[in-house]
């Protein structure tokens, strides 16, 4: 099958792990995957510009993307109007080159879907579809992934755990971007990336809703859900009744996400985009501290000090505390970050006193692309003799 992939997708698969990295390996080893001038030129500019590529990345990239077809620009663009106009450019190439499949993340692309003669899918969408057809199960058999680690050695160092038939893990791809600025990190995850795309994204937070909700009754509770991206745990609290409710991330385009699909409850939440550690938090303002997955990007003595200092000066005493890792035998690296992982022993020595452990839970968590991911949860009470402004 011929698959033409969207910039976007495309940038994605290059600077960041997950589902359009997955993807685009496996297309690569079982499909043509034609690529547009027009999206050659886009490419190397996004990657030149705002990932400060070398001149040896974007050959390694242009020359993989070489060796299938490459589709001259069409002498006019697509009639089927598209908001951003070059976007006209590109769907024309993947009618020009005979695309039997186009696969994008871009939302007005997909709200022309009826009228394109070409089927849109996102990327998720596509990958269930090509689960669904005959012999193209996404999940690598042992002959497919020793075909990939052979094709793509020369800039992939893949760490295959294969379990059963699948495999769950690979390092991080092309363009590496630990130097990059956390809030700029996550800000381009966000934007390039659909919220049920990320690794982390669950349908229900089921687990941290029934902690709060068991632990913390009151309805009128303060409660905080830290690096929340577009997680659909306000969801769940708002409609549980819960009104006092604050979500925090580093990416605004995150928080718009869930602040669009809360709908009108959405005026009721206060929404924070900041860094939980040098953000301006209320003195004791919050009795539930929520975080699922921000505590092991913190890789530093020095910035898991200062989280737990915020932890200290935010909570109330008596005020709960929840933290979800990754476990011992969780994944090394997200996102194309380095993680820490804690057993509930060490995760809660990583706080200390004044929390006082209430329980800890093991979760096996599902990603998107069909990996498992174990995390460990502990809940913790701010004990009130222990809190620093308690004892002042």
């Amino acid at each position: 099958m011929k698959v033409f992939l969207n910039t976007n997708v495309l940038v994605s698969a290059f600077t960041a792990r997950g589902l359009c990295a997955d993807l685009l390996r496996y297309l690569l080893a079982e499909h043509e995957v034609p690529t547009g001038g027009v999206n050659l030129a886009e490419l190397r500019r996004v990657l030149l510009e705002r990932f400060d590529a070398t001149t040896q990345q974007l050959a390694s990239v242009e020359s993989l993307l070489r060796d299938q077809t490459i589709i001259p620009k069409p002498r006019t663009a697509s009639p089927i109007r598209i908001r951003d106009r070059d976007d006209e450019w590109v769907l024309a190439s993947a009618i020009s080159g005979a695309a039997q499949l186009l696969v994008t993340g871009d939302k007005d692309w997909l709200g022309v879907a009826t009228e394109s003669p070409v089927p849109l899918l996102s990327p998720r969408n596509a990958r269930e579809r090509l689960r669904s057809d005959p012999g193209a199960a996404l999940h690598c058999m042992h002959q497919t992934a020793a075909l990939l680690i052979a094709r793509f050695a020369h800039f992939y160092l893949m760490r295959l755990q294969l379990n059963g038939t699948r495999y769950a893990d690979v390092n991080p791809p092309v363009l590496r971007r630990e130097s990059m600025p956390r809030a700029e990190h996550w800000e381009h995850v966000y934007r390039t990336k659909g919220a049920e795309e990320v690794s982390w994204f669950q349908a229900e937070a089921r687990l941290s809703r029934q902690l709060i909700e068991a632990l913390s009754p009151d309805r009128h509770a303060a409660i905080v859900d830290i690096g929340a991206g577009a997680s659909t745990l306000v969801d769940a609290l708002s409609a549980a009744g819960y009104d006092a409710l604050t979500v925090l991330d580093l990416s605004a385009a995150a928080l718009q996400i869930a602040r669009a699909r809360l709908g009108p409850r959405a005026s009721n939440v206060e929404w924070m985009a900041a860094d939980v550690l040098d953000a301006s938090l209320p003195a004791q303002g919050f009795d539930v501290w929520h975080d699922r997955a921000v505590f092991h990007f913190l890789t530093t003595e020095q910035d898991r000090s200062r989280y737990v200092q915020q932890v200290q000066h935010a909570v109330r005493p008596g005020g709960l505390v929840i933290v979800a890792t990754f476990a011992e035998d969780g994944p090394t690296r997200c996102s194309g970050l380095d993680v820490a992982r804690y057993s509930p022993a060490q995760l809660h020595a990583a706080f200390g006193r004044p929390f006082a452990l209430i329980e800890s839970h093991r979760e096996l968590h599902t990603t998107p692309g069909g990996a498992t991911q174990a995390f460990t949860y502990c809940a913790c009470r701010v004990e009130p003799s222990e809190h620093p402004r308690a004892a002042a």
